[in-house]
Formats: C-alpha cells, structure tokens, sequence
C-alpha cells in the first residue's frame, strides 16, 4: 500500500513537471493555502491554519519544491506548538530537518520553530545553540528582528532582563520604515515585558499600548488579549483598579470567543 501511494505521488510529479500551466496552477494554489493558513493562526483560529497548511505541505511535495516542504513542516510545527501538542512539534521538525539537510535547504522558520521548542522542552543550552545558529540565517530584515525578538524571550524566561534588553536593544534603526504589524507588535510587546521585570510600569504601559495598536492593525487576535492581559496587570500594580477594569472587562469578552493566549 506503501509503494503505491509513494507511485501515485511519483505520477503527480511527473505531470506537474511536464506541464507548466499545471504547474503554475498548483504554485498559486499552494500560496493562496500557505496565506490563508497565516491569516487563520493570526485570528487563532488554529485547526483551520493546520488545514490550510496540510494543503499547503501537499502541493508542496506534488511540485516537490523543498523550500516550500520545509516551510510548511515548519508552520505545523508552530500550530502545534501554539496549542501545546509536543509531540507533533517534534514530528513535523525531525521531517523538516531531514529534508532540509538533504536537500541542502537553510531554513530559518524551521530553526526559529526549533530553537523555543527546546525552550519549552527546558533544553537551555540546545536552545541557547539553536536561537544563535537562527540568527546567522536570517536574511531579511524581518527575520534580523524577530530572531532578536525570540532570543530575548529566551533570557526574558529566565529572568535576565539586562541580555533580553541588549538584545531587543539591538533591533535598533532596522524598526524605522518597518511596515510588518505583526512583528511591530510582538516587538514591543517583549519590550513591554522587559519594562515590567525592570519595574519600569510607567514604561512599561507605553510599550503593551503600541503592542496592542499594531497587533490591532495585524487583526492578531492572540495578541490583541495577550497585550490587554498584560496593561490589566500593569494598572493593578500601579493601583489603578478602574482601568484595570476596564481591561479586564474587554479582555473577558475576547476570551469568550477564543481561550487560547500566546
């Protein structure tokens, strides 16, 4: 049964090679899925981003374009992860790795993916590894900032608020002319965290209500209620129970329709 479906994968291939416009329908299809999974985890709607990427992965493998195989292990690992499922996140890494290392593919997704995985597994030092080697691949200048991003989260686990804050520090003029909401947000959303761990609450407000404007504009919605758990908090800790309220009120309301937080 095996051989045959390896057979029928083989057929599609073949035919896809063989003709262009196919090819070029199938290359538009796996877009359009690998977009439509994007936006659905941005909206957390998480099974849906999985189905999309599933078909994504699919049109993938019948193009065979190992860049896109490795992407689309990648984005299911980071469902996966988003929901908790570990064992699958290992799963999806260990094929995307095997397929990277044969077909000579750098894949910062999948290295980005691997390095918190290890850090939500508690591998420190396998992390530590991993998030400098992500680094060194990132090419573009939204890769540059969210692999300085994530590494800051790393020592923010720990508590080192100084590296966390040398490392989104960092990040620098590469934010000006910046147009990537969603990264905006989670960049100054980790500067907020950097802020309150420092006690700096006054600061640390004015970073979670940028985070929450731009995670707005991305319509993230595990954003939007991660920022507006945070500003909750901040108002407690600064004794100003009505705007914690306030927050807590809207934050209620967004969880009514989705329980899942970043």
């Amino acid at each position: 049964m095996r051989h045959k479906r390896v057979f029928l994968l083989l057929l599609i291939v073949m035919g896809c090679s063989r003709n262009p416009t196919l090819r070029s329908e199938v290359r538009k299809s796996l877009e359009r899925q690998s977009l439509a999974g994007v936006t659905a985890f941005r909206r957390a709607e998480y099974e849906s981003a999985k189905a999309f990427f599933e078909e994504a992965l699919k049109q993938a493998y019948q193009l065979y374009i190992p860049e896109e195989m490795v992407k689309q292990y990648a984005n299911l690992a980071e469902v996966s992860l988003r929901l908790h499922r570990l064992d699958a996140v290992s799963n999806y890494l260990e094929t995307g790795k095997r397929i990277a290392s044969q077909e000579k593919v750098r894949s910062f997704d999948l290295l980005l993916v691997w390095a918190r995985y290890l850090q939500k597994c508690g591998e420190r030092e396998g992390a530590k590894a991993s998030y400098e080697l992500m680094l060194s691949y990132a090419r573009t200048q939204g890769e540059k900032i969210l692999g300085r991003i994530h590494y800051a989260d790393f020592y923010l686990s720990q508590e080192n608020w100084q590296e966390a804050r040398h490392l989104l520090d960092g990040v620098g003029f590469s934010l000006w002319f910046f147009s990537d909401y969603e990264i905006l947000g989670l960049y100054h959303y980790y500067r907020g965290l950097v802020e309150k761990g420092e006690k700096r609450y006054e600061k640390a407000l004015e970073a979670f209500q940028k985070a929450l404007l731009y995670d707005r504009k991305a319509e993230n919605l595990d954003g939007i209620q991660k920022d507006m758990a945070q500003l909750m908090e901040i108002y407690r800790l600064k004794g100003d129970e009505s705007r914690a309220l306030y927050y807590e009120e809207l934050l209620r309301f967004l969880l009514d329709k989705n329980t899942t937080l970043r």
